[in-house]
């Protein structure tokens, strides 16, 4: 009688012991699907895209199967979607969640509303449209509708987590000669504009954008898309003085701390030739590596990975090349200067290993170059993400 009451304790503690096993392996699944791997921190892929329409065709064009097949992608592999706010928050200096991705809309077309913002809204993403508000007063008469005052209101309505930024007033458009209307004067019966009166105009069309919107959403406006792409830093102190504080480039990469926040990466998302898979990759191949630090960098590698040129003059200087900025460098003296002048270094110029390989401090050549010199882990070579000149929209 002892002996089978011994046995079936054991038995029944053995059943408990199996119950928790198979409890513990529960959770550990439990927990490791919903701790997916983190591929960045303390940075944001910003992405970019135009419009959704299943009937119409172009390059900034994408069906709202791929769309949404892009947006579950990113959700599956455990890419975390954030808000207007949150992404102020983490330029302040706030914290940012792992995978960060921010979604980005430009032009203002109306398929916003009606293709995009249900599967988003059904998915609890949220979404920055850059409206070019000129095109609200008469949204209905184009060959590609826009938004209308009323479709922004009713979004807001619906969702407050959406926002609605500039694209400019007036300033999404070229002159004859192909300028833009943002970086330069125009041209009109022969004569061209002041610089005093491209200034205004300038500061002008900025105030006009965001007092539109303002008209329509509580939300401080005071984000910026580039007119195709086009920018020049005097058009970016100018739309600054105008009432923008965070301004978006088409330059590929994620967005960070030290980016200066007038000249904000992207990526683009919205080509029809870009897959989910596609998607993923693009953001996981333009992670910038924070913790890899760089004292010094060889002169000609730095120049020329960002895509300066590098000309030896003689045996004793060479020239460098890039932005607008010609330097030369004394071999002899190990100095650097620009029209006649030294330009005063932060660290000296050095000679560094077996082969002497002439080298810079990483920040000295950053601020001669007027440029965002990042280091690519995938390529493991450095690049400028500040200037980019034109897109397609």
């Amino acid at each position: 009688m002892k002996k089978q009451i011994i046995r079936g304790k054991v038995l029944s503690n053995l059943s408990a012991v199996f119950i928790i096993l198979v409890v513990l392996c529960s959770s550990s699944i439990s927990l490791f699907s919903f701790h997916p791997q983190s591929f960045y921190k303390d940075q944001v892929a910003i992405l970019i895209y135009h419009n959704i329409s299943d009937s119409a065709k172009s390059n900034i064009t994408i069906t709202t199967d791929l769309f949404s097949k892009q947006l579950t992608k990113l959700k599956k592999e455990g890419y975390h979607f954030i808000t207007v706010s949150d992404f102020k928050t983490f330029m302040a200096g706030g914290p940012v969640v792992d995978n960060a991705v921010l979604v980005t809309f430009d032009d203002g077309y109306k398929s916003f509303y009606q293709e995009a913002f249900p599967i988003m809204e059904l998915m609890h993403i949220p979404a920055i449209n850059f409206v070019i508000t000129k095109n609200m007063d008469d949204s209905d008469n184009n060959p590609v509708p826009f938004l209308s005052r009323q479709d922004i209101a009713e979004m807001k309505q619906k969702d407050p987590a959406f926002a609605f930024q500039c694209h400019s007033d007036s300033l999404h458009s070229k002159q004859n000669d192909g300028g833009f209307l943002l970086t330069s004067f125009i041209k009109q019966t022969g004569k061209v504009e002041s610089e005093a009166d491209y200034k205004s105009r300038i500061i002008n069309d900025t105030e006009t954008c965001i007092n539109k919107l303002q008209a329509i959403s509580s939300d401080p406006i005071d984000l910026y898309t580039y007119p195709f792409g086009a920018y020049h830093k005097e058009a970016a102190d100018l739309i600054h003085q105008g009432g923008i504080g965070y301004a978006f480039t088409i330059v590929n990469g994620l967005a960070n701390r030290q980016d200066n926040p007038m000249f904000l990466p992207r990526i683009n998302a919205g080509s029809p030739t870009i897959s989910p898979d596609n998607l993923d990759q693009l953001i996981k191949r333009r992670v910038v590596d924070l913790q890899k630090k760089f004292d010094y960098v060889p002169v000609r590698d730095g120049v020329e990975q960002i895509g300066g040129t590098i000309l030896q003059d003689s045996k004793k200087q060479i020239s460098l090349y890039y932005n607008g900025h010609h330097y030369i460098v004394d071999l002899k003296a190990l100095t650097v200067s620009e029209n006649g002048h030294i330009v005063p270094l932060q660290k000296p110029l050095k000679r560094i290993g077996l082969k002497r390989t002439l080298s810079i401090g990483l920040d000295d050549l950053t601020k001669m170059m007027d440029a965002h010199i990042v280091y690519d882990p995938i390529t493991q070579k450095f690049f400028d993400r500040t200037w980019s000149m034109a897109a397609s929209e």
